[in-house]
């Protein structure tokens, strides 16, 4: 009795794991979601502050010899 109980526990667990990973790929994001999203483009570094001491002069931390611009 033990031994078909433990083959009919083995053969549950093998068939929830096989509808996970199939539930897991049918799971996209939908256009709306990816259309929405708003485009990142990295990291700044804050170079100074601007005259009013509200806004700040930033760059790109990748790119040293990058434009400043006021944010």
């Amino acid at each position: 009795m033990s031994l078909s109980y433990e083959i009919a526990a083995t053969n549950r667990n093998n068939k929830m794991e096989k509808s996970n990973i199939d539930f897991d790929r049918k799971i996209k994001k939908s256009i709306i979601t990816l259309l929405l999203q708003e485009k990142f483009y990295g990291s700044f570094v804050v170079v100074g502050k601007n005259d009013n001491n509200v806004d700040y002069l930033i760059r790109f931390a990748s790119k040293p010899k990058s434009k400043i611009k006021q944010s």
